[in-house]
């Protein structure tokens, strides 16, 4: 029997029952060491390694141990790549169903996954060294949590997991306790994108942004109150915010937007400031440690479009090479050497 997922691009998604469980099959390269940057850098571009991932790869994360989880739709399981030894998958994750968004606390020995439609959806706890699932908060419980949970990040302090659902709220979840202890109605379709930027100048030191799908806006969420301080409307007509990075230095915001373009917001006066035209649907961005790259992926192309963030130009296209690839999530490795591209039509794509 089929079920119905909404997913970001805002369409319906068929999930097919039949999901499988392992994590990879064989690779169509050699497995590559990854090189050990010594400062930060950005890849030079070229994908050296395309490792088929069943169960349609969406989201991605790397932890500050360069441990990568990829989250697998269908499989109900997230898969592993332990970057500092190699591209190769080192081990698989049971979790809960349609495995969406992925997360690591800052110190790397836990990350968080929503399992957005488990009976009911649910907020997994993953012990990264045990390599497994521990703990479960599940919608309409006693922690407080709503909805289908979909996207996550974790404060920078490690004390709060914000969790987006498609209730409209973004839930701030004290892992300590297991509870809710703000709830944040931020409106609009589904939050899909957020992104920390830490500004000198603001005298609460770390802002966190979360942007809608479907109105085009974007929240500035004060995380020491975990109130909406400010709401950016940077998006005219019927275009759809996706994915977000903030600038080093915390000044520019990057939004994805499915009308094909990436938005530049200044952070200060949060107005748009320029774009880069990507072509179709933009989806995922990440920006390099270095500062100096954007990887945006562009979902219906099967492409990710490198823009060079001081001139705002595109300064590389790389192709994911098999027919019908959608490019999902993105993310660097730590100290930014690797790139690692999540492909819903079946492979997890390594740039170096």
């Amino acid at each position: 029997m089929n079920r119905r997922m909404t997913l970001g691009v805002g369409c319906l998604v068929l999930v097919g029952a039949g999901c499988a469980n392992d994590a990879a099959g064989p690779t169509r390269h050699p497995i590559r060491a990854a090189t050990a940057a010594t400062v930060p850098t950005h890849p030079a571009g070229v994908i050296v390694l395309s490792a088929p991932l069943a169960g349609r790869p969406y989201g991605v994360a790397v932890s500050s141990k360069n441990v990568a989880y990829i989250t697998q739709l269908d499989a109900s399981r997230l898969a592993r790549v332990d970057l500092s030894s190699g591209l190769g998958f080192t081990g698989s994750v049971a979790v809960g169903f349609i495995p969406t968004g992925v997360a690591f606390a800052q110190g790397g020995q836990t990350a968080w996954v929503t399992n957005q439609l488990s009976g009911p959806s649910t907020l997994g706890m993953i012990d990264v060294n045990a390599n497994s699932q521990v703990a479960t908060f599940a919608s309409g419980g006693p922690s407080g949590l709503g909805g289908n949970m979909f996207e996550v990040i974790v404060g920078k302090n490690d004390n709060t997991v914000y969790v987006s659902s498609n209730d409209q709220n973004v839930y701030a979840f004290d892992p300590e306790t297991g509870q809710v202890t703000t709830t944040l109605h931020l409106g609009g379709q589904l939050t899909d994108g957020f992104a920390f930027g830490e500004v000198a100048q603001h005298p609460d030191g770390v802002r966190l942004y979360a942007d809608q799908i479907g109105d085009g806006n974007v929240a500035e969420i004060n995380t020491e109150t975990n109130t909406v301080t400010r709401t950016f409307h940077i998006s005219p007509g019927s275009t759809r915010l996706q994915g977000m990075a903030v600038s080093g230095d915390g000044s520019l915001l990057y939004v994805a937007d499915e009308g094909g373009v990436l938005r530049v917001v200044d952070i200060a006066s949060g107005t748009q400031v320029d774009s880069v035209v990507v072509g179709q649907r933009a989806f995922a961005v990440a920006l390099s440690p270095d500062d100096v790259q954007l990887y945006v992926g562009v979902l219906d192309l099967g492409l990710v479009r490198v823009i060079d963030r001081a001139s705002r130009t595109i300064v590389n296209t790389i192709q994911l090479p098999e027919s019908g690839a959608r490019t999902r999530r993105i993310a660097f490795s730590v100290m930014g050497e690797t790139a690692v591209i999540a492909d819903e039509n079946g492979y997890v794509h390594f740039v170096q």
